[in-house]
């Protein structure tokens, strides 16, 4: 079987991280282990996703990746997956006082909210005032919404993938944007 993806990385300095307004109040939440997600996000994940989700949830907590989760008066909005430490992941290696962003989902009522865009950015402010400078994230071709999104906040494509795969065996190929 042959898959061939293409994905994008995104960069962003976060001193430069691009004003915008919400039109909607959201309250964020960052979640760090498992125990502390609130039964409702997880029940959530688990009726939209299935229990697979939950599993996968579970072992990023494991590896101290953490979630920040979006709420509209108490309704769970949207969650985004980040790691704040060194971590190497399949396509690059995340490095000290960086943060990725990655696995963002809004739930279908609230799409259109800006809620992924106010979630990343409450992170980006939250860890800037940690000494973080840099912020990433990767985004297959076909999610143009994500790209917008996150263009929006200032990030810039700084390399492609193209990940081919074929009877079980990955090559990747690497181009840096300049």
């Amino acid at each position: 079987m042959l898959e061939i993806k293409k994905i994008y990385h995104y960069t962003l300095n976060i001193n430069e991280v691009k004003p915008f307004e919400t039109k909607v109040k959201f309250k964020h939440t960052i979640f760090t282990n498992f125990e502390d997600a609130k039964d409702t996000i997880l029940n959530k994940l688990s009726l939209h996703f299935g229990e697979d989700k939950i599993i996968s949830v579970k072992l990023r907590f494991a590896l101290q990746h953490k979630m920040v989760a979006t709420f509209i008066d108490d309704e769970f909005v949207s969650f985004c997956f980040f790691a704040d430490r060194p971590f190497r992941f399949s396509l690059f290696k995340l490095k000290e006082k960086e943060l990725y962003f990655y696995d963002c989902f809004t739930f279908e009522k609230f799409r259109g909210l800006s809620s992924i865009y106010a979630e990343v950015k409450y992170v980006i402010e939250k860890y800037r005032e940690l000494g973080y400078n840099t912020a990433h994230v990767e985004i297959e071709e076909k999610n143009i919404s994500s790209q917008k999104a996150f263009a929006k906040l200032g990030f810039k494509k700084s390399h492609i993938y193209c990940s081919i795969s074929i009877f079980g065996i990955r090559i990747i190929f690497s181009k840096t944007i300049s």
